[in-house]
């Protein structure tokens, strides 16, 4: 379980720094209307640890690895 949330984690942010990067490449879109339709949006969040209580237990790493999976696929639950 630790190896698939550490491996989606690590997806999700080679996907955010690749499109980080082609959005570099391509400059400032043209209009104001065509960043809204055609830009994806990424969310920010943060996964609370708190080094006293030691790593999740199983059922919040099985949350965790729902929720990072659904992001993956761009779900329209995550929205």
């Amino acid at each position: 379980m630790k190896n698939t949330f550490i491996s989606l984690l690590l997806a999700l942010q080679n996907k955010r720094e690749q499109y980080s990067a082609e959005k570099k490449k391509r400059g400032p879109p043209r209009s104001p209307h065509a960043s809204e339709t055609s830009e994806p949006k990424y969310l920010t969040t943060v996964i609370l640890f708190q080094s006293e209580y030691g790593q999740p237990d199983n059922q919040t790493l099985q949350i965790l690895i729902k929720i990072l999976k659904a992001i993956n696929k761009d779900s329209p639950t995550v929205y």
